[in-house]
Order: structure tokens, then C-alpha cells, then sequence
């Protein structure tokens, strides 16, 4: 078992081990472990382009991050996890070389935000469906192997098309970086002046965000098939001619290609690669008749009558920390903190001790993972194109702990530097106070005349004067 700091910054008396029976003593004895990673840590696979992510942090570090590094407690969401809880934690086990002042100040667009909110989404079906086409690739073989009917097809076209839905919002996002659109103009690959192309920064600006975006829905999604995720990130932003990490990833799971028409959907084309088209812009450049509302949800009010896209709009919009009020999880967006440790690794203990039921599952940790179709019976009945006409407004963000957040990261290092000749006993308050006392036991004099003017003075300044019936 292994003691995480989850509440204060203290560092425990015993680090890492377990707890045994001494039947010579009869008491309990401590056995520490001082090698080895934590029972919590998912080994992450070696990563592309020398961007290696850390897979834990000892207590030093996370006593670090917690006092300079994580996300301020004056928000009014500081007790969720949202999207900034991630990219910090993805910031502070990223190499020195990958944390430079661009990508930390792209990754902290509101365009981007945007992006990774439907880079989740988009992540959060897909996984599903995965798992679902594994489990009947499994009950349609075998000496038992189940007959395929006709529902079978017409679920299996309801699935496609809620992943083309959920593509084309995340293609949306995707052409909004590409042409430089908004607040991402600065990171065109054009120069303004000259029009020539940034190449060499460009390039490395790209493979950073691949990287960087990998990572932070692999944390999102409760650290789990992470090569799946990483294979398809590739395969949406490269395509699959340029798709390394399905060349350099070991056991990388390989569909068949009616699993792939109903993952892919019916826009995956493969060309020549000097024609070839990224599969998001694959999607944009092929958008059916009903599906053209979806690239309205989060810029317009949706005025149809398809209940799937009032559900995407509305998974969309609302903000990640309030997802449980709708009933929907997003991997980990959302869920208390005091759920999860510093690397916001789930804590079962902390989940059972909080009475969580099928019946009563906020958070969407007791139940089985399902994906909803349940207005899909009949959706050529939904189709009824109307004009939208009320723009929505998003809500804005904190920009003065977005700014802190920016300001930390490209700072990173030095931080770090001042901070690692620290002892343990620094961060510890109690410790602290004890070293004073002791101190002025020693003979340090305190001028307690000094610290009561002081004192008066501050007070001076901050109270309001009395005026004077003169001056009434």
C-alpha cells in the first residue's frame, strides 16, 4: 500500500510498504519498500520524438506541485477536476525540452480548449465502442459463435453515425487551428510579412501537440488503452499513411475492416499520399445533409428536432465541471478531487467509502460503460432542417489563474531549482514554527515594541478614518 498526499502537504511518517502482524511483539510492524514504482502507476509507453512523460512522482515532487504548481483554490471549481487540472499535470511531467513558452501559451487558447474538450468527447464513445466490437468479434467466433440478424447491421450503422457526429465537431475545432483562425493567428505556419512558412517551427509545434494531446486524454480517460487512443490520434491528425505510432507501439490491436467502416465511418478514403486528406478533413469536405446542424452546436442555438444533437449540444456546452448536474461523464472531468490522488489516479478506497450505488452513480464510476442509442430507433424521423438563429455566448474563462498558470509553466525550471534545496520540513508548517521557537530560544531577540507598531501602522492603512463633526 502506498500513502499518497491527498489533503495537506505533510509528508507522512511511513513513505511506502505495508502493514504486518508481528506475533513475537504482538503489534502491528511497518516494512517499507523503497524501490520500486507506486501500486497506482500505469507504466506509460515509450513515447515518440524524445517527448518521454514521467509515470509518477515522489513526495518531494508532489509536495512541489502542490505549494507552486497546481491550480489555486479561489476558483469557484477548485474542488472538481476539470481540463487546467490535467494540462497541469501533463506540464509538470513533461520533459524540460517540451515545456517552452510556445506550446505552453498554445495549449492555453481557448481554441484549444475547445479542441481537447471534443478531443474527450470524441474519446469517450470511441473507447466504448472498442470495447463493444472486442466483445462480439469474441461471441461471433468460437464453436458457439452467435448468428448476426438484422439489428445487428442497423446498430451497427447508429454507432457510425454517432462517431461521424462526434467527428465533425472535432474537425470543426481541428480547421479552426489550421488556417490560424482567432486567437490561434500567431501560430499560423505563414508569416505574416513575408509569407513564407515556418517549417522547422511548425513541424515541432505539431508533433508537440500530438504528443501533449495523447497524454492528456489518456489521463482523462482514466489512464487506459493508451494505444488504442494514441493510434487514433495519429490516425485523425496524419492519416494513416503517416501514422507512426501504429508502426513503433507494440500489440497494437488491428480491426477488421467491417469493424473499421463502422470506427471509421464511411468517409475514411486511402489515396495517394501526396493527395492524401487528413480523416477530419476527410469529414468536413463530406457532411450528409443531416448531420450539417452538428457543425452549428456550440457557435448556435439548435433548433431541430433530433434529440441526439440536443444531447451532443448539451454534453458540448456545459462546462466540464458540471457535468454530473446532466448526467454525463466524461472520463475524469467533473469528479470530485478528493476521489483521486496528486496524479489524479482514482483512489477505490476513497470511492467506496463514499456509498456510491448502481442507483446512485453521479459520477459514472459503479456503472457499466454503455453507449446511449436509445433515440436512434428512428432517427430518419428526427430530420428537420431549420435555421438557427440565437448565437450562444461562451462562458468566460478565468483568465487572471489562466494567466498564473502560463506564467508557472514557462517558469518551470526555475522554479523547480529554487524550491529542491528545501527540506521535507519546510513545507510542514508545525516544523516551521518549531524551528522559530527554537531559534529564539537561542538568543535571537524580537523587538516586540517594533512588531506592535508595525502592526498599528498596517492597521491605520487598512481602517477607514472617522470624520470629524467639522467636516460633516
Amino acid at each position: 500500500m502506498s500513502l499518497r498526499l491527498c489533503e495537506d502537504t505533510i509528508v507522512p511518517k511511513y513513505k511506502k510498504g505495508k502493514w504486518i502482524w508481528d506475533e513475537d511483539h504482538e503489534k502491528f510492524k511497518f516494512i517499507a519498500q523503497e524501490n520500486g514504482s507506486p501500486d497506482w502507476a500505469t507504466p506509460t509507453p515509450k513515447l515518440k520524438f524524445g517527448v518521454q512523460f514521467k509515470d509518477h512522482l515522489d513526495q518531494i515532487d508532489e509536495i512541489i506541485f502542490r505549494s507552486k504548481f497546481a491550480r489555486p483554490e479561489n476558483s469557484h471549481d477548485s474542488d472538481v477536476i476539470t481540463l487546467q487540472d490535467i494540462k497541469d499535470i501533463v506540464f509538470f511531467t513533461a520533459p524540460s525540452n517540451a515545456v517552452t513558452g510556445l506550446v505552453v501559451n498554445f495549449f492555453h487558447t481557448e481554441t484549444m480548449d475547445r479542441f481537447l474538450n471534443a478531443l474527450i468527447i470524441y474519446f469517450e464513445d470511441f473507447l466504448k465502442v472498442v470495447e463493444y466490437l472486442l466483445i462480439r468479434a469474441d461471441e461471433t467466433s468460437g464453436p458457439r459463435a452467435k448468428l448476426r440478424n438484422e439489428k445487428s447491421n442497423h446498430i451497427d450503422v447508429m454507432i457510425a453515425r454517432l462517431l461521424v457526429r462526434r467527428r465533425l465537431i472535432l474537425a470543426r475545432e481541428y480547421s479552426k487551428i489550421l488556417l490560424g483562425k482567432y486567437d490561434m493567428k500567431k501560430y499560423y505556419h505563414r508569416d505574416e510579412c513575408d509569407n513564407r512558412s515556418k517549417t522547422i517551427r511548425d513541424k515541432s509545434l505539431h508533433e508537440h501537440f500530438i504528443c501533449y494531446c495523447t497524454q492528456i486524454v489518456w489521463i482523462a480517460m482514466f489512464r487506459r488503452a493508451y494505444s488504442v487512443i494514441d493510434v487514433e490520434i495519429n490516425r485523425l491528425l496524419r492519416s494513416g499513411h503517416f501514422n507512426v505510432a501504429e508502426k513503433q507501439l507494440p500489440n497494437v490491436l488491428k480491426f477488421s475492416k467491417i469493424q473499421q467502416q463502422i470506427l471509421y465511418g464511411p468517409n475514411d478514403k486511402r489515396t495517394n499520399y501526396r493527395k492524401q486528406r487528413s480523416p477530419l478533413i476527410e469529414e468536413l469536405a463530406n457532411v450528409m445533409p443531416e448531420d450539417a446542424d452538428v457543425l452549428w452546436i456550440g457557435e448556435r442555438k439548435y433548433r431541430g428536432k433530433d434529440p441526439q444533437i440536443k444531447k451532443l449540444e448539451l454534453e458540448y456546452v456545459v462546462a466540464d465541471s458540471q457535468l454530473s448536474f446532466i448526467g454525463v461523464s466524461h472520463g475524469i472531468l467533473g469528479h470530485p478531487k478528493v476521489l483521486y490522488n496528486t496524479m489524479l489516479t482514482l483512489d477505490w478506497h476513497a470511492v467506496r467509502s463514499t456509498g456510491f450505488y448502481k442507483e446512485y452513480d453521479p459520477y459514472n464510476l459503479i456503472k457499466q460503460p454503455q453507449v446511449d442509442l436509445s433515440y436512434w430507433n428512428k432517427f430518419d424521423k428526427w430530420y428537420d432542417r431549420e435555421q438557427p438563429l440565437f448565437k450562444l455566448i461562451d462562458v468566460k474563462r478565468e483568465e487572471d489563474i489562466i494567466t498564473r498558470q502560463k506564467y508557472l509553466w514557462k517558469n518551470r525550471d526555475k522554479i523547480m531549482r529554487e524550491t529542491n534545496f528545501l527540506r521535507i520540513e519546510d513545507f510542514n508548517i508545525v516544523k516551521k514554527c518549531q524551528r522559530e521557537i527554537e531559534r529564539a530560544e537561542e538568543g535571537i531577540k524580537i523587538n516586540r515594541d517594533k512588531i506592535v507598531s508595525d502592526f498599528l501602522k498596517e492597521k491605520a492603512k487598512l481602517r477607514k478614518q472617522k470624520k470629524s463633526s467639522a467636516e460633516l
